[in-house]
């Protein structure tokens, strides 16, 4: 045969192989879109040249075939044999070429790009509109989102501003609260929480204009629903174009309608549930006026017609849209729209059947002759588990008393409840005493008593931990307030977490981890974590990626942890064997390998039959389950090495090193002085030279000293790294968000560990707390990751990243200069990003004479700065009912408040939040009430500032306290020894002088 032919075969059956792996992965192209730069990933026409970033369009260029759930290969929709290739790691040069084998990348829950090369660099946005790998900050031009429409589609569409309104229920469209960020029904009013941009016409996202996030659907399957930034899952249909033009139906799943998450009377939820359209929840409709100012017409409207040129909707409204001038139009009260009529006779026998179905309602609520069973629960006791404070509940010996937060114990029954399935309603049962129960018997003093079941209520527990009364409205849950457990408005902020254990969670949590390979010696393979959070582990070939690494006990059950990572080995559903990349709970306890049946087997103690292989045995499927325990099956025998497998070992039993290499006390080969220095073994390769000099020196006092001298070869780093006392938090003090008003950027700590803080748009969440402690000379700490603080890695370049406390530096606050800077030396200042790549967005450290001096400035506040800033405010009274007095400014700055007659004049005027936490600043002279020292209650009128926040009176402990953000356990009153100065004094449900009011017109004395 022809030489070239056979060559030309050979390539084409290769390019084939190459095309078809790519192929099959995935056969939906998708546009590679990156928010930041509002620009799509393009492949240029020409092979080899770098991929660009370019306004997106409909274009196969901007085209790509990908597995969002794996990695694999980025191709091109321009070509079969057309990828994404990774040409030089180090220097993160990417091109668009031929397909090579195992040149894959894969795209992570938290929107990075990586190589399977390694996880240090990820996709990135040049200095020239191209794509780049850099090392992975997680900055806004590193995070990408995946479409499978041109996202153009959906960012650059004309909107419009509306209230989103259910008809029946009365009720509006709600994005919630700014922690848990989950929609709910609620009250409609003319603050930014009931309005939505939403597109003119046609399918797209609804924004909230409160919090400028979009509705999203976060699971299909059971419909859980967030407020997110936009992305493919905030796609909607149009209203107007749904089946009965009132349903609000994602494109995910053209069967699922928004409506409530129960049937709860007191449920404000929403969820994506089975449309069905007798379900009041489910009609929506599109309003351009807030819905309380809507003009009635027809039977709904006490037979009213609307204005000349509108319609009257089947739901008796005015108005112009299809919703009101199409299906179900009243035409006898406005115009309605002409449609077509095509009348057709049809000739039908019909038999009819009638059938009566009886239906039998078990239902939750207690008397006292029909207590609950605890045998219809769960045959195995939880301890109910706080992670934020680390403490179990606890239910004291006598009855009718309040439940405790205690320190969880493994031998006590007082530690461990019953509790029904999540999302579902039922008691919780204390299992020293089955007869008693958690029970909230007035929701409106939020107290909770354990006590006899026949008269408690039952409790939701949802799948994210929260545990709601079923008595009460669902804006309140179970959490935590000075140690007490209490019911508090519903944040799902982390002391309202709850996680539900089979065994005392210490026991796992307070254990000595270390750092390890998981490896099966007959496949000559490792254990990897998957590549993105709630993905399958995998088995593949070992090596020093984080991927490969776990944190397990060393010793007993716990938990398999991948590094660098939240992640545990997870097994989140035991009857089918589903092992994902998860949360460290209950679920994710292993038992300890060296105690399974064969020492050599990873099983859940959910289920001791099954162990950790191969999901298909007989696949090239690298994926790992739970599978039945088969001691014969290779793919289930595991053991634990503190090193790399790959690593060549030395010694009596290995032998020597490869050439150039040195065996170590451990026998493992190397270079450098940890191999080469001390306690290397010359006889199993080299070691570092030792020469000895003696040197006979003479005294006057004619003594002779011999000195020894021994010289040795050394290896010398650049950077020194000292442990210290792991620094703790200060039980007392509170987290803070690092706030930089020139830029108006709060500091926040990424999942990743040794990463630079990052400057970013301020949020609610823990990512963007920071505990100071002590204060104001001490360690930053990460509220998200308690043992990771501010450590200055690189002197020389200022770089500060986020690593363990037992590395960290002290910093210290300046009141007078609003300068953070090192406390070793005052001359180095913590500034912003301020262009330099290495160090945008992100914090550093510069010289404090730096001339941008305004980007120095740091302020330390309790709440979420830029939410108090732009809230929405009213005009008020500020009133006690007890005493007939309002609430006075000082008659100039940093003068007490006081209490007066009410009037009309500005002084006793003020301006507060309509909703949420915030300033209360006075009408009259501009100044706000600012807790001047916390400790003392020193309460004056000076600059809306960090000490300035105040509770919102309503979510008080009473709902009717005025409380500083900065300590909760004091309230306003009146000053000791003054009849009408105020200060901060320790809370008293009894004290007249601490109960407040927020009213919007004058008190009537």
């Amino acid at each position: 045969m022809n030489k070239n032919i056979l060559l030309l075969i050979v390539n084409a059956v290769v390019n084939y192989s190459i095309s078809s792996v790519s192929a099959t992965s995935d056969n939906t192209a998708r546009w590679i879109y990156n928010p930041y730069t509002n620009k799509c990933l393009f492949a240029q026409s020409s092979l080899n040249q770098k991929p660009l970033l370019k306004d997106c369009d409909d274009t196969s260029s901007f085209q790509w075939y990908l597995n969002p759930e794996d990695q694999g290969y980025f191709r091109s929709a321009t070509g079969n044999n057309k990828c994404l290739n990774l040409i030089n790691y180090n220097e993160g040069i990417l091109q668009v070429g031929t397909c090579k084998n195992d040149d894959y990348f894969y795209y992570t829950d938290d929107g990075t790009i990586y190589s399977t090369v390694g996880d240090e660099y990820c996709l990135s946005v040049g200095d020239e509109n191209d794509a780049n790998l850099r090392e992975c900050e997680m900055i806004e031009d590193q995070i990408w989102t995946i479409w499978e429409k041109n996202p153009y589609n959906y960012y650059n569409v004309k909107t419009q501003t509306v209230w989103i309104y259910n008809n029946k229920l009365n009720k509006c469209l709600n994005p919630g609260n700014n922690s848990s960020f989950k929609p709910v029904i609620a009250n409609c009013d003319n603050t930014n929480r009931s309005k939505w941009q939403i597109p003119v016409s046609g399918e797209g996202f609804f924004k909230s204009l409160s919090n400028k996030r979009c509705l999203s659907v976060q699971n299909i399957k059971n419909g859980d629903l967030i407020m997110t930034e936009c992305n493919q899952n905030s796609i909607f249909n149009d209203i107007t174009s749904t089946k009965n033009q009132e349903s609000i139906i994602s494109l995910l799943n053209n069967n699922k309608c928004l409506g409530l998450k129960s049937s709860n009377p007191n449920e404000t939820r929403l969820n994506m549930n089975e449309c069905n359209e007798s379900l009041d929840d489910q009609h929506w409709e599109i309003l351009s006026i807030n819905p309380n100012n809507i003009i009635r017409c027809g039977s709904n409207g006490n037979g009213e017609e609307c204005p000349s040129g509108e319609c009257c909707s089947k739901n008796g409204i005015c108005g112009t849209s299809k919703a009101h001038c199409g299906k179900g139009c009243q035409s006898e009260f406005g115009k309605c729209d002409v449609v077509k009529t095509t009348t057709t006779t049809t000739t039908t026998t019909t038999t009819t059947t009638t059938t009566t179905t009886t239906t039998t309602v078990k239902t939750p609520t207690p008397t006292p002759n029909n207590q609950p069973n605890v045998n219809d629960y769960d045959d195995t006791p939880k301890w109910i588990f706080n992670n934020y404070t680390k403490m179990c509940l606890y239910a004291q010996a006598l009855s009718n008393r309040i439940p405790l937060l205690k320190e969880c114990e493994s031998d006590n029954l007082r530690f461990n409840w019953y509790l029904p399935s999540s999302d579902s309603e039922g008691y919780i049962h204390s299992s020293a005493n089955t007869n008693r129960c958690l029970n909230l018997p007035n929701p409106e003093d939020g107290r909770l008593l354990v006590n006899s079941c026949a008269t408690s209520n039952t409790f939701i527990i949802d799948s994210d931990g929260i545990i709601y009364p079923s008595n009460t409205s669902d804006e309140f849950c179970l959490g935590i307030e000075s140690d007490d457990i209490t019911l508090k408005d519903c944040e799902m902020i982390e002391d309202q977490i709850w996680s539900f254990w089979d065994r005392n969670p210490m026991e796992v949590i307070n254990v000595e981890y270390q750092k390890v390979w998981i490896y099966n010696k007959n496949l000559n393979k490792c254990l990897f974590s998957g590549a993105t959070r709630f993905s399958k582990p995998i088995i593949a070939e070992c090596d020093d990626s984080n991927r490969s690494k776990w944190e397990i006990p060393v010793s007993g059950d716990g938990f398999f942890k991948v590094i660098n990572k939240d992640w545990c080995l997870n097994v989140n559903n035991i009857d089918n064997g589903n092992v994902i990349m998860g949360e460290c709970n209950n679920n994710a306890i292993i038992g300890d390998i060296t105690t399974s049946y064969n020492k050599a087997s990873i099983v859940s103690p959910l289920d001791e039959s099954k162990c950790l292989g191969l999901s298909n045995s007989n696949s090239i499927d690298s994926k790992l389950s739970m599978v039945k325990c088969n001691r014969n099956n290779k793919d289930q025998q595991w053991e634990i090495r503190t090193i790399n497998p790959n690593i060549p070992r030395c010694g009596s039993d290995f032998g020597n090193c490869p050439s150039g290499q040195c065996c170590n006390k451990d026998g493992i080969c190397g270079t450098g002085n940890d191999y080469c220095g001390k306690g290397c073994q010359s006889q199993f390769g080299k070691c570092n030279q030792i020469t000895t000099t003696i040197t006979t020196t003479t005294t006057k006092k004619t003594t002779t000293t011999t000195t020894t001298t021994t010289k040795r070869t050394t290896t010398t780093t650049t950077t020194t790294t000292i442990k210290v006392s792991t620094p703790t938090i200060n039980s007392d003090d509170i987290p803070m968000w690092i706030y930089n008003d020139a830029d108006m950027k709060c500091l926040s700590a990424l999942a990743t560990i040794d990463k630079k803080p990052q400057a970013k748009n301020c949020e609610d969440g823990i990512a963007f707390q920071w505990y100071f402690s002590p204060y104001p000379k001490g360690y930053i700490h990460s509220a998200r990751y308690p043992d990771r603080c501010f450590n200055l890695m690189d002197p020389a370049h200022g770089k500060i990243k986020v690593s363990y406390c037992e590395y960290a530096d002290e910093f210290e606050y300046d009141l007078d200069s609003q300068e953070i800077h090192l406390s070793t030396n005052k001359n180095k200042c913590l500034n912003i990003g301020d262009g330099d790549p290495t160090n945008n967005n992100g914090a550093y450290l510069v010289p404090c004479d730096n001339s941008s001096k305004e980007y120095l400035k740091w302020e330390l506040w309790p709440k979420n700065p830029v939410s108090v800033k732009s809230a929405e405010y009213q005009e008020v009274w500020i009133y006690n009912s007890k005493l007939k007095k309002c609430l006075f400014t000082g008659s100039q700055k940093t003068y007490r408040p006081y209490m007066a007659n009410c009037n009309n004049s500005g002084s006793n005027k003020w301006r507060v939040p309509i909703s949420g936490d915030g300033f209360f600043r006075s009408i009259e002279n501009g100044y706000c009430l600012n807790l001047s020292n916390s400790s003392k209650g020193t309460i004056t009128i000076n600059s809306c500032n960090y000490n300035a926040v105040m509770l919102n009176i309503n979510n008080s402990y009473n709902k009717n306290s005025i409380m500083s953000a900065l300590n909760k356990n004091k309230c306003l009153g009146k000053l000791e020894g003054n009849t009408n100065e105020m200060n901060m004094n320790n809370c008293n449900r009894y004290s007249s002088d601490q109960y407040w009011e927020i009213r919007t017109t004058l008190p009537n004395l």
